[in-house]
């Protein structure tokens, strides 16, 4: 195991950091589905979460007086996790600095093309209940459609693992009563901490595998009800933010290969042999069938406001119109020294939610990006190659590049100025993203 990356992760998870406002959560599910950053960010992120949608389903319901009880019990539960979880983390990073290099329920694991790492956690658990709040509503298309995706089974009851504490609200809405929940582990990822729950419904006994459920969610797409198809969105779609914000309406899901097949026959679209996605390309109608067949569920989505929500909502956002920025004459190449000579970089700012700003090196064979990229490793740095239509770009990444410009004073100085001068000239909605960065990355 690469414990040079490991420690960089427990050390990213155990950092200080302050907690984020309510606005922030929201904002980071509205987008990513995940609250980021440290342990104790995220864990604080979360209770600020569970006392807001505690409050919003009492309004919406206010006969249920479970989910304010229940409100409790998760942050006693989140409580708890960080007590185990930073204890946990010390003492891996203690083996790790002693010279052990394998530890004893520490684990990696690849996830959309990137590795994670995990570490173990016992004894983090709570039981509550969960009100019916869709009572006079069928559940059980609801219930196909998490059954198809990401729900499981444990012994013999309904159970759900998800990192995404939005999820398991969804979830329950259509498993209400009396719920175990665990945290087995914390993930390690780029982003920083990530708890795993599990949840399991003790009132629900599993009544389909999976493939009947998927058979069966199938036959109710065949008849033009998209309950299931909603559910199995929220379980086991992925967010594509960039097909929505170019007006491309299509759904990205993962499964099987029969499974394509049909689901792509049905509702049209395409997918590709060696993917595991496919799409469901049905457009803006596809999107307000899917919306319209919640009904009242889709006023509990509407308080948890997780990303894969908001995706199929995207279609009533007004088109953002973006203003050009004025030409740059902002000086914005850097030089740094490899064992194997100069390597000129040009710095690039990139206006996302929470902005970037890689160096990158252009090429004109993959030969020569290859050689480049080895030669900035050296560096202690991970570049990455990308292939454009007439070239190979190198780039170091956001948190990557910041650890090199941090090691030496006068690439840190060169940056501060390039993003001094690059403010000057930004739009409005560039200067708060570029701000927002620099704060992150500590250049202020």
């Amino acid at each position: 195991m690469e414990t040079g990356e490991l420690l960089s992760r427990i050390e990213t998870a155990l950092s200080p950091q302050p907690p984020p406002t309510l606005e922030e959560v929201l904002a980071e599910i509205g987008r990513r589905g995940v609250v980021t950053g440290g342990l104790n960010r995220v864990l604080q992120g979360y209770k600020i979460y569970v006392s807001y949608v505690a409050e919003k389903i009492a309004q919406m319901a206010p006969q249920h007086e479970d989910i304010e009880k229940g409100a409790v019990i998760m942050k006693q539960l989140l409580d708890r996790l960080g007590k185990v979880a930073e204890g946990v983390l010390k003492m891996v990073r203690e083996h790790i600095d002693s010279g052990i290099t394998k530890i004893n329920g520490v684990g990696v694991y690849e996830a959309g093309g990137h590795k994670s790492y995990y570490v173990k956690i016992g004894g983090v658990k709570g039981e509550k209940n969960f009100p019916n709040l869709l009572s006079g509503m069928e559940l059980e298309p609801f219930q196909l459609g998490w059954r198809a995706s990401d729900e499981s089974r444990v012994g013999k009851y309904a159970a759900l693992y998800t990192t995404q504490l939005w999820q398991l609200y969804a979830w329950l809405a259509v498993r209400p009563g009396r719920v175990k929940i665990y945290v087995p582990r914390l993930n390690l990822t780029r982003h920083g901490a990530s708890p795993m729950f599990v949840a399991v419904a003790e009132c629900h006994i599993q009544a389909w595998s999976k493939d009947e459920a998927q058979k069966l969610a199938i036959e109710y797409i065949k008849r033009g009800d998209y309950r299931p198809l909603l559910t199995w969105w929220l379980g086991d779609g992925s967010v594509k933010w960039s097909f929505v914000e170019k007006r491309h309406y299509k759904l990205r899901i993962s499964a099987g290969d029969n499974i394509k097949q049909q689901l792509t026959q049905l509702v049209g679209g395409f997918y590709e042999r060696r993917e595991k996605y496919f799409y469901l390309a049905g457009g803006k109608r596809l999107f307000k069938d899917l919306i319209e067949s919640a009904g009242d569920y889709g006023k509990l989505l509407d308080i948890l406001s997780p990303h894969k929500w908001q995706y199929l909502k995207s279609i009533y956002t007004p088109r953002r119109k973006y203003k050009r920025s004025p030409p740059s004459n902002v000086p914005n190449v850097i030089y740094v020294e490899t064992p194997s000579g100069t390597i000129g970089l040009r710095l690039q700012l990139v206006f996302n939610e929470g902005g970037a700003l890689y160096a990158v090196k252009y090429c004109s064979s993959q030969e020569e990006a290859h050689k480049v990229a080895e030669a900035l490793r050296r560096l202690s740095t991970e570049p990455r190659i990308t292939k454009g239509k007439t070239s190979y770009a190198v780039y170091i990444p956001t948190q990557e590049f910041i650890k090199l410009v941090k090691n030496d004073k006068n690439l840190y100085m060169f940056v501060k100025e390039y993003i001094h001068r690059r403010l000057e000239i930004a739009t409005e909605q560039q200067k708060a993203i570029i701000l927002k960065l620099v704060k992150r990355l500590g250049l202020e």
